[in-house]
């Protein structure tokens, strides 16, 4: 008896807008009984105040009467329903069986300095090539900054879709030149946390740091995210053209390890081998000190409203005749908003899907008749994305191609591109920008794809007999 009360203690309801539906129930109720009265053949005969008085009520009027007692039950019920009573937690274990890794990379316009041949930005693609290729699992994404901080690829298990962008990158796509580590910190901060990870690595590749850099990494650590650091260059340094004549980079190690321990992480000098990245422990994800606590678990309300469904139907049972039916058609219609999008069962971690993704087709249900239009874009969405987390870009451009709003040309832009098709990549990403000028992503994304586009067009050169 104390649990059940515990628990008629907790009730509440998740969408307890719906109740306001029982202000119609008196004014259907009189409407109900008005309508009831005005059936009998004798009211247009005997006056109204006599007519209860000199018959007897017929079959008939008692038949509507309940039946229309009943109806009324069965919307009270129903509205109780959608308005999901609540009465106890369901409670399922929160498991993070690889850590996240963010893969920062500097290119400054000091990238193109020479003290590591032929120059550090082609040791720096060669080092995360090698890293993302020898890393075991776990989402990983990576970011560029100069001036500022840019996704070039958000957070994927996929890690060969990451180093597919790695050629591309330069100086010259960025739109400023500039060392800004702290906003590298910050912007890989923000992908870790929407992304629904309170733990995290990040992994920097640069020169030097600043005290800005060191309080930026400070704040990281206390938020959950560990911040490690790969020395670019050598301490002998380097001369880069930036336009403006010659200029000479050296690597401050001093500074990049005092980075590394305001982050809590491991600092190591970029070397030819794996040794590097040995040091910092980030190939294995497993032994990452980031992931997620065993027994770690995570509670939400249950909707209980279905349970209230049977009685709905038992009320509504008198009604299956004559005009009665459309009252039974419209109580059970109000039932829709519950039904699931997908009985599909989801196996996930915080924020991304684990394991082997569904289908494309059988990621969400695409123009179901009782959608709206907001929810059949969102589900047309979802069914894009995994589409393209799964390398089927053919899939995921026939869907995000009918999505015409700022994220879904942008997301289509994104699917182009993987699939080789820079211009109209280009293109999708120009129709996002005519509708967010300042969407950032698009920017940098665009300047790429048209790098990879001119790489592309460049004819072969001719070896020399």
């Amino acid at each position: 008896m104390s649990t059940w009360l515990s628990d008629v203690a907790q009730l509440h309801f998740l969408r307890p807008w719906w109740l306001l539906a029982l202000l119609l129930v008196p004014a259907l109720w009189w409407w109900q009984r008005k309508r009831v009265r005005q059936s009998s053949a004798w009211r247009d005969v005997v006056d109204a105040h006599l007519l209860p008085h000199l018959l007897e009520p017929t079959g008939a009027t008692s038949r509507r009467a309940w039946a229309g007692m009943l109806g009324l039950c069965g919307l009270v019920f129903s509205v109780l329903a959608l308005a999901g009573p609540s009465l106890r937690k369901d409670i399922r274990p929160l498991w993070q069986a690889r850590a996240p890794l963010v893969l920062a990379l500097d290119l400054s316009s000091a990238t193109r300095a020479r003290d590591l041949p032929p120059d550090r930005l082609v040791q720096a693609r060669v080092k995360l090539a090698r890293l993302l290729r020898a890393r075991a699992g776990g989402q990983v994404a990576l970011v560029a900054f100069a001036e500022d901080a840019y996704t070039v690829a958000p957070l994927t298990t996929d890690a060969a879709n990451v180093a597919l962008f790695l050629d591309a990158l330069s100086p010259e796509v960025m739109p400023m030149d500039g060392h800004r580590p702290d906003r590298a910190i910050a912007w890989s901060q923000r992908l870790l946390r929407q992304a629904g990870f309170e733990h995290g690595a990040i992994v920097l590749l640069t020169d030097h740091a600043d005290a800005q850099d060191m309080a930026a990494a400070q704040q990281a650590r206390a938020a959950g995210y560990r911040i490690s650091v790969i020395g670019l260059g050598s301490e002998h340094g380097g001369v880069f053209d930036t336009g403006n004549g010659l200029q000479q980079a050296r690597l401050d190690a001093t500074s990049l390890r005092k980075l590394a321990s305001s982050g809590g992480g491991r600092y190591a000098t970029m070397t030819t081998d794996d040794a590097d990245v040995r040091a910092l422990g980030v190939l294995d994800p497993a032994t990452e000190d980031t992931a997620a606590a065993p027994g770690e678990t995570l509670s939400s309300w249950r909707d209980d409203g279905v349970w209230l469904l049977p009685l709905v139907l038992l009320f509504c049972l008198p009604l299956f005749r004559r005009s009665g039916a459309l009252v039974v058609v419209l109580l059970c219609g109000l039932w829709l908003p519950l039904l699931p999008l997908s009985v599909q069962a989801q196996t996930q971690t915080r924020g991304q899907p684990s394991g082997q993704p569904p289908e494309p087709a059988a990621a969400a249900p695409i123009g179901t008749w009782w959608q709206r239009a907001d929810q059949a874009a969102y589900a047309r969405m979802q069914a894009g994305i995994a589409a393209y987390r799964q390398q089927h870009y053919a899939g995921a451009i026939a869907q995000l191609s009918a999505l015409h709003d700022a994220d879904g040309q942008y997301n289509l832009g994104n699917a182009l591109a993987r699939a080789g098709r820079y211009d109209e990549a280009i293109a999708a990403y120009d129709r996002a920008l005519q509708q967010q000028p300042k969407m950032a992503d698009a920017q940098f994304n665009r300047r790429v794809v048209e790098q990879a586009r001119r790489k592309q067009q460049q004819p072969p050169q001719q070896s020399q007999s």
